[in-house]
């Protein structure tokens, strides 16, 4: 309870920062932003890869991807988020982390959460990253969920 604590004191005390998460389970959306709503975090939800293309995300602070997801992978639509200029944070999530998957994942400097993923690790892996924006525009790239810069 302390760290839950400790995290929502820390989503407080900065600027507010949004969560795009996108995620073709409704349930599991639903999950998501009770999570982090508890959290303070702003959420906005999308159960498919289309409407986030459609969306303008330029004020959030870090995008939650589901892998698997019917028209376009989370992958497939970070690369397409980065081709249009969109270079937020990201997390992806996945019930199955193939190593092809954790590969790609981590040529796109993203971490992997493997589902189902709790409170306390998507919060913490949530708030270790929406502040990697800033280091992503400067060229040191996104921090996985341990907190610490993933290699290049």
């Amino acid at each position: 309870m302390l760290v839950s604590l400790s995290l929502r004191r820390r989503a407080m005390s900065k600027k507010p920062c949004c969560a795009i998460v996108v995620d073709d389970d409704a349930a599991v959306l639903a999950s998501i932003r009770f999570m982090l709503e508890a959290e303070g975090v702003c959420v906005q939800t999308y159960d498919c890869a289309q409407a986030v293309l459609a969306a303008d995300l330029q004020a959030c602070g870090c995008l939650i991807l589901d892998q698997v997801m019917p028209g376009m992978t989370g992958l497939e639509l970070l690369a397409q988020l980065r081709q249009r200029g969109v270079d937020l944070p990201a997390l992806l999530l996945t019930s199955s982390a193939t190593p092809a998957v954790r590969r790609a994942a981590q040529a796109a400097d993203v971490p992997v959460l493997e589902k189902p993923v709790f409170g306390e690790t998507l919060v913490r892996a949530f708030m270790d990253n929406a502040g990697s924006g800033v280091a992503r525009r400067h060229g040191r790239g996104a921090r996985p969920a341990g907190g610490q810069h993933a290699p290049t």
